[in-house]
């Protein structure tokens, strides 16, 4: 296949124009946005879970200009989270790059994230499963994991801020 930076303009604009009409009921859109918004809620909780566990108590994540893998290496470095959660975060943030660089969803990589999480989530006495035949009751599934990430993080959040 040929790389997308490759394409002659008007390879491009028929590709761009495909790329933001897809039907947003196909699978990969759905996926593709369940992604994107894990990803920003994710960061949202990273955020707070760091300036809670800031010494000074005064860190704004929210104005610092840190990427998000940097985050994670402040969270893993500093903080609590477990690390089947950062090792999430990470396949989370390799998921989201992809495709935000280089316009790929790698459904390998998608399974992966989401079994890593069942098994976290699995170990914690809650049981989910992904079942494909049903793809109303598989997003809804998918949705309910990623969030499970994101409340983890954010009740973490909520525990080390009402220490204080």
């Amino acid at each position: 296949m040929k790389e997308i930076q490759d394409y002659s303009l008007e390879e491009f604009s028929t590709f761009s124009a495909n790329f933001m009409s897809k039907n947003i009921a196909t699978k990969q859109n759905i996926e593709e946005n369940i992604i994107l918004k894990a990803h920003v809620v994710s960061e949202f909780a990273l955020n707070c879970y760091i300036e809670s566990i800031s010494k000074s108590g005064n860190l704004n994540m929210f104005k610092q200009n840190m990427t998000y893998s940097k985050k994670i290496f402040l969270a893993e470095e500093f903080g609590d989270l477990p690390s089947e959660i950062i090792d999430v975060l990470k396949k989370l943030n390799k998921i989201r790059n992809d495709y935000a660089h280089r316009l790929i969803l790698d459904n390998e990589n998608l399974e992966k994230l989401y079994h890593e999480i069942i098994k976290f989530q699995n170990n914690n006495n809650q049981n989910i499963t992904l079942n494909k035949k049903d793809i109303i009751d598989y997003f809804r599934n998918v949705s309910y994991l990623l969030s499970y990430v994101n409340g983890y993080i954010f009740g973490l959040y909520k525990k080390e801020k009402n220490k204080s």
